[in-house]
């Protein structure tokens, strides 16, 4: 199922599940990086909280500004995004967050006020992380890179010129010729 959000990758908890993916992932991609994009997807879905992860870089800096606020918590992160947008969302989860979770959501948000957010760089770690399951659970390390190129908007040449071009496509290709993807890719595969 196509999606008017660049760049969005993502498994719907349907019956049967669905596999939604920008229309810019479509048009630019192949089979190969297609089954890449699949894979991210089942890794978002296995972090948990797939939507989330799948944002935007600026829609996930408001989604952790919103967190933030909501609880009443500063952090410098909460006066980047766009004003109306972040009290009209904060209003907006604070009136559908029960008590509970509130206070669950305000220690959270007090353990994490003295980190500093980067602007998207919170968005290019969880990208990371994800591309890194991906890559763990589906061993098609090729469709990996492929998405990875991809998602980075990098879609002529062959896959090696993708991924001289790909920030992403590089930091997971480090990764998988580390000692660590092999330990682990024994672990996940026994």
């Amino acid at each position: 199922v196509a999606a008017s959000t660049m760049n969005t990758c993502l498994l719907l908890p349907s019956s049967p599940p669905t596999l939604r993916m920008g229309t810019n992932l479509w048009a630019q991609g192949d089979q190969q990086s297609w089954r890449g994009l699949a894979a991210i997807a089942l890794a978002r879905r296995a972090w948990g909280a797939p939507m989330a992860r799948a944002l935007p870089p600026l829609e996930m800096d408001l989604l952790l500004a919103t967190t933030f606020e909501t609880v009443r918590v500063f952090n410098a992160i909460t006066a980047d995004p766009d004003a109306r947008r972040l009290q009209s969302l904060s209003a907006q989860l604070g009136k559908h967050l029960p008590r509970r979770n509130r206070k669950t959501l305000e220690r959270v948000c007090e353990s994490l006020s003295g980190y500093e957010f980067a602007p998207s760089l919170t968005a290019r770690a969880t990208l990371a992380s994800d591309l890194r399951l991906a890559a763990l659970l589906s061993g098609d390390v090729g469709g990996v890179l492929a998405a990875a190129s991809l998602l980075d908007n990098v879609v002529a040449g062959s896959l090696k010129q993708r991924i001289n071009n790909s920030t992403s496509a590089q930091a997971l290709l480090a990764f998988v010729l580390s000692d660590d993807f092999l330990l682990l890719r024994r672990l996940a595969c026994s």
